[in-house]
This record gives structure tokens, C-alpha cells and sequence, in this order.
């Protein structure tokens, strides 16, 4: 994978995609002593990538980044997809939410208790 802008679109015939790259940057593949490999002359897009990159370029796969690294990625890539104000709003209407109906289901566990004589 070649060393691209993280919000870079996907594809770039489509620029309406929400699909965003987790780039490999060229020093994390030293940086994390990645396996290099050969580019694949049987992806239609080598023949750009050669063009763009050159005949030698470094390419490796995503998956032995570190487990750590590759989640931190993944979160900052998340992260600037959401409206955080909105996120943040939505957090609060739910822990509001959640302690109503703990404080309905404790009122109902007591007035359970109080007329049918359950559990205490």
C-alpha cells in the first residue's frame, strides 16, 4: 500500500465515496519492520501505481501493522467522521435516559416488594 493522505478517498474515479484509507506511510515500513512484497501485476491498478510511485516501490499489506497502531488508526480515521458536539450530546441524552429506567425499574422493584412481597 502506497503512502496516501488517511482521508483520501478510496477511489479516485469517485469522489462521493465514503470509504477512507488507513495508509501505510513509507516510514512505517521501517518504523515497524513491515514484510515487503512484490506489486501484484495482475491488479488493474498497478500499471497507475508503477506510473505514480515507480517500478520499485515499497508496498506491503495492512494487516501486520501492530494491533495497537492499527486500532489507533482506525479510531482517527472514525473520529473524523463524526460531529463530535452531536456525539456528545447523544452521550449525554443517553445517560439520562439509562438513569430513568434505572430509577422506574428500582420504583417498580420496590412497589413489587411493597404489594406482592417479592425478593428484597
Amino acid at each position: 500500500m502506497a503512502a496516501r493522505n488517511s482521508t483520501e478517498p478510496a477511489s479516485s474515479s469517485d469522489r462521493s465515496s465514503p470509504m477512507l484509507c488507513i495508509a501505510i506511510h513509507a516510514g512505517d515500513i521501517v518504523r515497524f519492520n513491515l514484510p515487503p512484497q512484490a506489486i501484484k501485476s495482475t491488479d488493474r491498478r498497478a500499471p497507475g501505481f508503477r506510473q505514480q510511485f515507480g517500478e520499485m516501490a515499497a508496498t506491503v499489506q495492512l494487516d501486520p501493522l501492530p494491533l495497537p497502531e492499527l486500532r489507533e488508526r482506525m479510531v482517527v480515521a472514525v473520529k473524523r467522521l463524526i460531529d463530535m458536539d452531536t456525539w456528545e450530546r447523544q452521550v449525554a441524552i443517553q445517560q439520562v435516559e439509562f438513569e430513568c429506567i434505572t430509577t422506574i425499574a428500582q420504583q417498580f422493584r420496590g412497589l413489587l416488594q411493597q404489594f406482592v412481597g417479592g425478593e428484597k
